[in-house]
């Protein structure tokens, strides 16, 4: 589902950002306070329907949320494979521990989260 906020958006200023969350409520949460900070947003709802758009979308950044499913290979792994050099942001309610596919981990918190969206699409 392609979400675009509700502001009017001046051209240029939107970037597109891919919104990867199991839990709906992280997935409209975050996915609100990126519109309302003007980025073009798209939701996924899962790691396979994540893999989907990317195969026919083009996004500035993938925000990842922790999948509580544990697959053998990490969405990050998987993007980083075939999109080597699309941004990543990796949100961890419980650390943030790097990951070696990641472009950045963070520790949940929607202050930190926009700081960091806006640092990395500077």
């Amino acid at each position: 589902m392609t979400r675009i906020a509700q502001q009017p958006i001046q051209v240029g200023s939107s970037k597109r950002i891919l919104v990867v969350a199991h839990d709906p409520r992280l997935r409209e949460t975050r996915a609100s306070l990126l519109e309302n900070a003007r980025y073009e947003v798209t939701t996924a709802v899962s790691d396979d329907d994540a893999l989907k758009l990317l195969s026919y979308a083009s996004f500035d950044l993938v925000l990842i949320g922790r999948n509580a499913l544990l697959p053998a290979k990490p969405l990050d792994q998987r993007i980083n494979k075939k999109y080597p050099n699309l941004p990543m942001l990796k949100i961890d309610a419980f650390s943030a521990a790097t990951s070696p596919y990641a472009t950045r981990t963070i520790i949940a918190h929607p202050g930190h989260m926009l700081l960091a969206v806006q640092e990395m699409l500077a």
